[in-house]
């Protein structure tokens, strides 16, 4: 979906202390003494084997079928106890990483709407105020308030052109 221009919106204040209260409580839960802190690095998330979502099926069926009926054949490393703990474990994980990116994907693309409407709203007034510069009350003000909004903007590092006639 594009930028929605007439994105006119914001959460009611109830609606944000409960996604607030919510994701705290998550985070709470995480950094409890009992769950363990695991802080992986990028090349360790990439080289470290692990199970895709569409592998989970196999491993369902060892680890909830097979091995408990022939043990014998369990990892003499990782006990069937401990690989069904960790296997729910992951069955958890992926049922919430989805969500996540989810919330991730939608606050990230609602914010960068109305970011960029926000940001085009000053550059309209900054753009009206100099043209207003001398003219009008509060203009000279605006302008050495918002200024530093544009500076750095690609070719624009002055200052953003001003749109429509010049004074």
């Amino acid at each position: 979906m594009a930028v929605d221009p007439n994105l006119n919106f914001n959460f009611t204040l109830p609606d944000q202390t409960g996604i607030h209260a919510a994701l705290d409580g998550a985070l709470l839960i995480l950094n409890m003494p009992t769950v363990p802190y695991v802080n992986l690095t990028l090349d360790e998330r990439k080289n470290t084997p692990s199970i895709s979502a569409e592998r989970l099926p196999y491993v369902h069926d060892a680890v909830n079928n097979i091995l408990p009926v022939f043990p014998n054949l369990a990892s003499p490393s990782i006990p069937l106890a401990r690989a069904t703990t960790l296997f729910e474990l992951v069955t958890f994980v992926q049922s919430v990483v989805p969500k996540m990116a989810e919330l991730n994907d939608r606050l990230t693309d609602l914010g960068i709407n109305a970011e960029h409407l926000v940001y085009k709203s000053m550059l309209d007034s900054y753009n009206t105020a100099k043209q207003q510069e001398g003219r009008m009350p509060g203009a000279d003000v605006l302008i050495a308030a918002i200024a530093p909004l544009f500076e750095d903007q690609g070719s624009n590092a002055e200052e953003p052109p001003i749109e429509g006639p010049k004074p």
